[in-house]
């Protein structure tokens, strides 16, 4: 079995933990999907973590989705552990209403429709987090305006300097 998949940054100077980004892969892909991105997140001055979706869409595949589709269920074998669904009753209210949270999504993805972003959304403002919400023109996939994006929602959220760009 593989180790989990995490992507490290060297940071001089640093005090304290990383600043951390949790990618989420999306329906029909894996882990290392997103792993390629991890230098382009701030320029790498994150660490990148990026789970496994715990139900195997296609055995044999690195193809998997985190909800169940179809019975009979089947687990990945590298599944990371999940919360209780008590979690949401005892969630802490005052830490929730700190964090700092982007939800991104297209709106016409023909995987994983744009309701379940938009109910996503919903269900943390009941939580009483109120995330930074995107809609973008474009289907399952990260297109330069979502990633410009979310750079700046990083850059805001962390306090970091607007990354070098290269000059042309």
């Amino acid at each position: 079995m593989p180790p989990p998949i995490v992507h490290t940054v060297y940071h001089p100077g640093a005090e304290g933990p990383l600043p951390t980004v949790i990618a989420i892969h999306g329906h029909g892909a894996n882990g290392f999907d997103l792993l390629g991105l991890a230098p382009y997140i701030a320029q790498g001055r994150v660490l990148t973590l990026c789970p496994e979706a715990s139900y195997v869409l296609q055995p044999g595949l690195l193809s998997f989705t985190w909800f169940d589709t179809v019975p009979p269920q089947q687990r990945s074998e590298r599944e990371f552990e999940r919360l209780p669904p008590e979690a949401e009753t005892h969630a802490d209210r005052e830490a929730l209403d700190a964090l700092r949270m982007l939800v991104q999504h297209g709106s016409d993805d023909p995987m994983i429709n744009v309701d379940r972003a938009r109910d996503s959304r919903e269900r943390l403002v009941a939580l009483g987090v109120t995330p930074v919400y995107h809609e973008y023109a474009m289907a399952h996939e990260i297109r330069p305006e979502s990633l410009s994006d979310l750079n700046g929602w990083l850059e805001e959220v962390l306090d970091l300097a607007p990354a070098h760009q290269p000059e042309r």
